[in-house]
């Protein structure tokens, strides 16, 4: 049986080369796994940057899962995160940094841009990220309920409607 466009596209970002520019090892944390850095980073240091594939609207979605199994279209939707203009899928090691508060954000984190320290990071500390910063889509929440399915952006408008 041939592979769905979006099996394939799966497979190729698991193959890709992570976009870290700086040296980070992935640990156990008090949140899961998590990802940290082996060296101090100084602040305004690019961290990563990005090689992900980008989605407009809900017909480049359709596009992209036709085809494809439940299992492949589950996975898919759980790894695209809201930006300003659309989502974008997140598939290298970037999805292991964990969610931080106040001074525990250490990077201004962007899947369609470069990543920057906001601050200086010492050597093994733990990259943490402001998931508020994400920008869920509307139409994208909508057309994962029609599924039946779960969004990593699910995740951060519950987190936002925490902090109201």
């Amino acid at each position: 049986m041939e592979q769905s466009k979006l099996k394939q596209l799966l497979d190729e970002c698991e193959t890709l080369k992570t976009g870290f520019k700086v040296p980070v090892e992935l640990k156990e944390s008090q949140y899961g796994r998590g990802l940290f850095v082996s060296e101090d980073v100084p602040e305004g240091t690019e961290i990563w940057s990005p090689h992900q594939r980008y989605y407009k609207c809900k017909e480049d979605i359709m596009e992209a899962i036709e085809g494809a199994k439940p299992e492949e279209i589950a996975f898919f939707f759980e790894h695209l995160y809201g930006e300003p203009d659309g989502m974008a899928l997140c598939m290298d090691m970037m999805m292991f940094i964990n969610h931080g508060e106040g001074e525990e954000v250490n990077i201004r984190f962007s899947v369609t841009s470069s990543s920057i320290a906001k601050r200086d990071i010492k050597k093994g500390e733990e990259l943490r990220e402001a998931y508020q910063d994400f920008q869920p889509k509307d139409w994208f929440e909508a057309l994962a309920k029609e599924m039946g399915l779960m969004t990593a952006d699910s995740f951060v408008k519950d987190l936002q409607a925490s902090k109201k």
